[in-house]
């Protein structure tokens, strides 16, 4: 399967595909839960490269072969693909993989399984991202209550399906509890990755932006002096994205309090975190959109 990826990356897809399928006959290893991630990354780039969708069904066929139907295995590999076509901005797709996992890690597990309650976070996230924002805040509401009962209120899995709560009841329109819910994810000494701070301190500022100009000033300065902004800050290119688009809110922001100065650099900023990117020209545009979008509720990338 390396070899296979090394092949597509040269661009001979059908001699990569050929591999491909080969090593599903093999029966591939599985040492741990990230060998399996990257191995199924491969895989997808290689059905994204070739619009060749049928070699993730390949895939999860030959694990339920190895494994059994009803296996974690199966639901893990289910569930990559998942996160493969979220990073992808394929949500439809990340949303039918997560519910597929979903399934299956009810039917192992149960319902109070934390399998069960990422899982049900992650499909959240894929369907506000795909459009359907009302959807994911009740999903999302079911994801934060099954972490509660397994993990309690500052688990980090709790937190974390709170990020997609709140921002699925944002793009809804729907907002009580919104701001109380960012206060908590701000305030929150689990949460240490500067990136989802920032994004938590620019939400709330935009919540607040009207009623409360003092505290959405204060969250929006305190957001664009955490670490996550340096130059030296090591991000993946989906983090890129993501902290692209917490900036280019940051901007509309700024301007909507009359900042216009502090709007300039936020987008800024924004733009020079996707400038190497691949698809740095669509989401140039996007960067645009939001930031001179009064209004208009930001997607996740």
């Amino acid at each position: 399967m390396v070899l296979a990826d090394a092949v597509r990356a040269a661009g001979d897809t059908p001699a990569a595909t050929k591999l491909a399928k080969e090593s599903l006959g093999y029966g591939l290893a599985r040492p741990d839960d990230r060998w399996e991630e990257s191995v199924v990354a491969a895989y997808d780039r290689l059905a994204a490269g070739d619009a060749q969708d049928d070699l993730r069904g390949e895939y999860i066929a030959s694990r339920e072969r190895q494994f059994g139907e009803r296996h974690p295995h199966v639901a893990f590999a289910l569930s990559c693909f998942g996160k493969a076509r979220l990073t992808a901005g394929d949500w439809p797709a990340a949303a039918s993989y997560f519910s597929r996992s979903l399934d299956l890690q009810r039917a192992i597990s149960g319902n109070d399984h934390p399998d069960v309650a990422a899982e049900l976070a992650l499909l959240a996230h894929a369907t506000r991202a795909g459009g359907n924002a009302a959807e994911a805040a009740r999903i999302a509401t079911e994801a934060v209550a099954a972490w509660e009962r397994r993990a309690g209120a500052n688990h980090p899995g709790t937190l974390a399906a709170l990020e997609v709560l709140v921002s699925a009841r944002i793009q809804a329109g729907i907002r009580e509890g919104v701001v109380e819910s960012l206060k908590r994810l701000c305030a929150a000494e689990s949460i240490t990755d500067p990136a989802r701070r920032a994004r938590s301190l620019v939400q709330l500022a935009e919540v607040t932006a009207k009623s409360d100009k003092a505290t959405a000033t204060t969250s929006l300065h305190t957001a664009m002096k955490l670490p996550c902004w340096e130059t030296t800050a090591v991000l993946s290119p989906f983090q890129r994205q993501r902290l692209a688009a917490t900036a280019a809110l940051a901007s509309r922001v700024f301007n909507a309090i009359g900042d216009p100065v502090a709007g300039k650099e936020a987008v800024q900023k924004a733009h020079a975190l996707v400038m190497e990117l691949s698809d740095s020209i669509a989401l140039h545009e996007r960067i645009d959109t939001l930031a001179a979008s009064p209004g208009k509720a930001a997607v996740d990338w």
